[in-house]
Order: structure tokens, then sequence, then C-alpha cells
């Protein structure tokens, strides 16, 4: 899906992914990766994309209405490096449909989507998402498993990517467990990038500057 983000919306996003923003992030026999903790850029993306509007999308997409919030992570695959995702379903956690963001300046070499049918193994779809804020999305299936191929050449991997889930709910969300998501995302708007959180079953955030709601996660197959 081309320019899945708006450009000003990467902007504030990439201004804090220094080296410095990554740690390393170890899912054992899964993955091991660099991955950023729940700093502002991370709860921009977050709260924009627990859009009530992108819902709905993504269920006439997919047909899949249990849809009540997504949840991800920003990572990074090095090349040259020990990182790797390995073969696996996601499955677990509530999780319905898989989505990644690229948030790579320039295009890397590898580190391509691969999807297979788990019984047989044979490689269903492959898909090479080097451009910058494009995003790829996916169904998760039992019959299915998917992975990143390991990266070369000179650009690391970055991306923003999760799950649309059925649950927790968007309330829940930012009110339980990921609480500090709330106090981010308070920050954002105190520093003016965002105009304002709306939490009554749901939550809307529009970006401030005279921003319109098409800046919010910028969905161009709506």
């Amino acid at each position: 899906m081309p320019q899945f983000a708006s450009p000003d919306i990467l902007r504030l996003v990439q201004s804090g992914l220094s080296e410095d923003a990554f740690q390393l992030r170890i899912h054992e026999g899964i993955a091991r990766e660099l991955a950023t903790g729940p700093d502002a850029g991370w709860s921009l993306l977050t709260v924009l994309f627990n859009d009530l509007a992108l819902f709905e999308t993504m269920r006439e997409i997919a047909g899949c209405q249990e849809i009540q919030c997504f949840t991800g992570r920003i990572y990074r695959m090095n090349p040259g490096s020990d990182h790797y995702d390995a073969w696996h379903d996601d499955l677990g956690g509530h999780r319905l449909i898989a989505m990644s963001l690229n948030l790579a300046e320039e295009p890397h070499q590898g580190g391509v989507l691969q999807i297979r049918d788990r019984a047989t193994r044979q490689i269903v779809a492959e898909v090479d998402n080097t451009i910058y804020g494009d995003a790829i999305i996916f169904d998760l299936s039992p019959e299915l498993q998917h992975r990143v191929t390991s990266v070369v050449g000179a650009v690391p991997r970055t991306a923003f990517a999760g799950w649309f889930r059925s649950y927790p709910s968007i309330r829940q969300l930012f009110t339980g467990d990921h609480s500090a998501l709330l106090g981010h995302s308070k920050a954002l708007v105190h520093a003016g990038l965002l105009d304002a959180i709306h939490v009554h079953g749901g939550i809307q955030v529009l970006l401030s500057r005279g921003h319109t709601s098409r800046d919010r996660a910028s969905f161009p197959c709506r």
C-alpha cells in the first residue's frame, strides 16, 4: 500500500530514530533484532494507527469484523549482522492481521517478507517493501507461516510492525497495562505534535498545524 503514512508523520517519527534509540531484542528461536522502547515515535504511530476509520477500512479489506486495536513495535535489522527472522505464524495474543510500515529512508537490500504454506513449505507470496512510507498487510492463519530474509548491502531494514487484534479494546489499551502510552501521547499534545486525544469508546487523534484527517494514518485504499 503506497504512502500508507503521510510525509509529515514519517518526519516526526524519523527524528527520534537515532542509533541510541535501539536496543537488542531476542525472541528465542524466532527473531533477533534491534527495537526501540515506548518512545515518542512509537507512541505517535500507535496512537495514529488506533483509528476507528482505519479499523473499518481493514474490516472491509480483510473481512475481519473483530478488530479492536493495533499494537506494534519499531524494529531494525542490520546488514552483515546476526539479526534474523525465522519462520513463524504470529498466532496468539488475539492477533488477526499483520502489518509492516517501512521506516527506512533509503531502499534496503534483502529483508524480503516471505509467506509459505505450513504443510507443503511452498512459498506462496514474496513482498520486497523498500519504499519509505509504504506498508504491507497480510492475514494470519494456522495454514501459513512467514519470515523476513536477511538484510544485505549497507542500509538497515527499519519498520513499524504489528497486528490488528480482537483484544484489548482501544480504551483498555490506553488505560490498562499500556497506560504509559497515554502519558507519551499527552506529551505529544503538549509539544504541539498532536492536537487532541478523545477517549470515549475509541480514540481519535488529529494532527495540529492545520493538518486534516487524511494526515492521520493516511490510507489510500479507503
